[in-house]
């Protein structure tokens, strides 16, 4: 898990995706980023229960993703909203890095 300075609260999340600005799509995320006056990143992870039924599964998910971008050197300064668009239980570490690289960096 983020330490709770990196983590969005639920304000900022809609305060986020209402705003029109800073929206990146990916093959596997939908993701929004706007720059923060803080001098750190700050992340929230969505998956809808379209995608995974079971709690745990998008639990599980979440830390996959979490621990993926934890290995991240250099990550703007921004606050990001991922959405997950589809199912990456079978796909690679790899696959999933080079589609966050697109949106961290």
């Amino acid at each position: 898990m983020f330490s709770s300075k990196n983590r969005l609260d639920n304000e900022s999340v809609r305060n986020i995706l209402k705003n029109n600005v800073g929206a990146i799509n990916t093959p596997l995320f939908y993701a929004k980023r706007i720059k923060n006056d803080l001098n750190l990143y700050r992340f929230a992870i969505l998956i809808p229960k379209k995608i995974y039924k079971k709690a745990v599964d998008r639990h599980k998910i979440k830390r996959k993703i979490i621990s993926i971008i934890k290995e991240f050197e250099d990550i703007s300064k921004c606050d990001y909203v991922l959405t997950l668009k589809k199912d990456i239980n079978s796909l690679d570490k790899t696959e999933i890095q080079k589609d966050l690289v697109k949106i961290v960096n």
